[in-house]
């Protein structure tokens, strides 16, 4: 078995990959305040719930967009599941993505989300990567990058509103009945909602103006990320749902580097 992390700034998504099937996944908060022992004690029992011992893992593979995380998590590997972590930074061929120029200038999620796509899907591609923030990473014909949009998440207009403001309240990202709301709650998860959805629409529309511009339909548009689900159904293309791409990615760039 495969072991893959994905440290993101709001959650840690761990998987098990069997072959190319993913045979467990679960998410736990990504906290640069907790210890090796406290990442220990919530991690252990959910591999123990999803019936892993740790000498079925050949091998732990990982991405990270949080640098306080990052080594409490390769420590707990280390101490706890008695392996070391491959970091994708350290195995990952950047030649292979041209017109990535400078690889500390580019997340290794999104490194992972590429791969990912080039090797599930077919190209020209958007990858739709939905997280704490947004990322729009697009590829050539051939496969190659040659761009990417950073926006902030969904959630992050909720909780700026909130935070910013005296009396409106924190509202949970979900989709409306209607467009219109009838009172504080359902007008910020209207405006939150399809303010969202217009962006993610609207960024989608631009690029393909750009770069694909009457063969909008060749190009595969692919959302992932944990609020993924929330959206797909409204988007204006036809788009592939694939919530686990960065973890698909990260075991194939794991393959590769062996």
């Amino acid at each position: 078995m495969i072991l893959v992390i994905d440290i993101g700034n709001s959650n840690i998504c761990i998987g098990g990959y069997k072959n190319d099937e993913l045979v467990f996944d679960f998410r736990v908060n990504s906290d640069g305040t907790s210890t090796v022992d406290e990442y220990a004690s919530i991690i252990l029992p959910k591999l123990s719930t999803s019936e892993v011992s740790i000498d079925d893992i050949e091998a732990v593979v990982m991405s990270s967009v949080v640098l306080l995380v990052t080594p409490m998590i390769v420590e707990f590997v280390k101490r706890y599941l008695k392996k070391e972590t491959y970091l994708v930074k350290d195995i990952f061929p950047y030649k292979m993505i041209p017109n990535i120029k400078d690889p500390s200038y580019i997340g290794t999620d999104i490194v992972s989300d590429i791969v990912g796509a080039k090797t599930k899907y077919s190209t020209p591609a958007i990858v739709v990567d939905m997280g704490t923030a947004s990322t729009f990473n697009t590829l050539s014909d051939n496969g190659d990058f040659i761009g990417c949009i950073i926006a902030p998440g969904a959630k992050l207009f909720s909780e700026q509103l909130h935070n910013s403001t005296s009396l409106l309240p924190q509202v949970p990202l979900s989709v409306p009945t209607q467009v219109l709301g009838t009172d504080t709650v359902t007008a910020i998860r209207s405006g939150v909602y399809y303010g969202y959805l217009d962006l993610i629409n609207g960024l989608l529309t631009r690029i393909l103006k750009e770069k694909f511009e009457g063969r909008e339909s060749e190009v595969s548009i692919i959302l992932t990320g944990g609020l993924s689900r929330v959206f797909v159904g409204d988007i204006t293309y036809p788009v592939i749902h694939e919530p686990y791409l960065t973890l698909y990615g990260l075991k194939c760039i794991y393959d590769m580097s062996k």
